[in-house]
């Protein structure tokens, strides 16, 4: 009986990588360390801002200059660091982790497209329901050009930063140690409790964060990139918080191009977490998972 061969060139999705108990452990290991620098350098960074150059910020209303340095000081030391230094330590390339240069533009292009759709069809639902009015637009036109740009670098950094730590390096290793869909439960578990800290979230926004997550995990696992992943997030981001002006996971932001209205209970228009805390989000999240299923090609080759 001739043994089959592998081609040379076959590819191996970086998340249905098969591992010996040895390799589960390096892969426990390499999370560990990857989860450790992350956080450490998280809090040596808050540590810094807050008690050596005592910058005081107000969460209430954030301005779009402030967003940008924090999310980009966050994607460095949550993400960028990190991930450079246990690729160095384990020598595996960056394109195992959801890096990876092929169809990189079409999945991130599609990832706006679907994230940007879903968050207009959900207002629009609410709209159509009598619980939503889009504001009128409060900047002129170069403003509204110049604050646009900044809020779009905000939220590019903002979903490099969360889906290069939750779904990047951290689920490919946790799945090599117990398989994708338990390490997607597990990422999108944390994802959904990190909005725990914010004091404005509801149940319903936690609930459909979670949600979010596995798909965002899935898309990973159907395209074999993180593209996807981040213009699904910064797009649906960028329409809630700029574009609509309102509140996204309980916070809200200054110089935004217009200020949006919610009269209705909260269980429907979201109340203090926003809209994405309304109900009507849980059949759209599941209707998000669905056009990822159909509009990513699986990466098989």
């Amino acid at each position: 009986m001739r043994a089959s061969i592998q081609p040379a060139n076959a590819y191996t999705h970086p998340l249905d990588m098969a591992a010996t108990s040895g390799e589960r452990r390096t892969a426990w290991r390499r999370l560990c360390g990857f989860l450790a620098l992350g956080i450490g350098l998280t809090l040596i960074a808050l540590f810094v801002i807050k008690h050596v150059l005592k910058v005081q910020v107000d969460l209430d209303a954030l301005s779009m200059r402030v967003l940008l340095v924090a999310q980009a000081l966050q994607a460095v030391v949550m993400v960028v660091v990190p991930t450079a230094v246990l690729l160095r330590a384990g020598r595996e390339p960056a394109t195992c982790f959801g890096w990876g240069r092929s169809h990189r533009l079409r999945q991130l292009g599609i990832g706006v497209a679907v994230g940007a759709g879903m968050m207009i069809l959900l207002l629009a639902i609410l709209a159509l329901l009598g619980v939503f009015s889009l504001g009128s637009p409060l900047l002129s036109a170069r403003d509204a050009l110049v604050h646009g740009l900044g809020y779009a670098a905000v939220f590019a950094l903002t979903a490099i930063a969360e889906e290069g730590f939750l779904r990047g390096y951290a689920l490919v290793q946790l799945s090599r140690a117990i398989s994708f869909w338990p390490a997607a439960a597990v990422t999108s578990v944390v994802f959904a409790a990190l909005h725990l800290t914010h004091a404005t979230e509801t149940p319903m926004a936690i609930v459909q964060a979670g949600m979010v997550g596995l798909v965002l995990a899935y898309s990973f696992r159907r395209s074999g990139g993180l593209w996807f992943a981040c213009g699904f997030h910064a797009a649906w981001d960028f329409v809630q918080t700029y574009l609509a002006g309102v509140a996204d996971s309980g916070m809200s932001a200054s110089d935004v191009l217009m200020h949006s209205s919610f009269h209705g209970p909260a269980w429907l228009t979201g109340g203090s977490a926003g809209p994405e805390g309304s109900a009507i989000a849980l059949p759209l999240t599941v209707l998000a998972g669905v056009v990822t299923h159909l509009v990513l090609k699986p990466r098989d080759a």
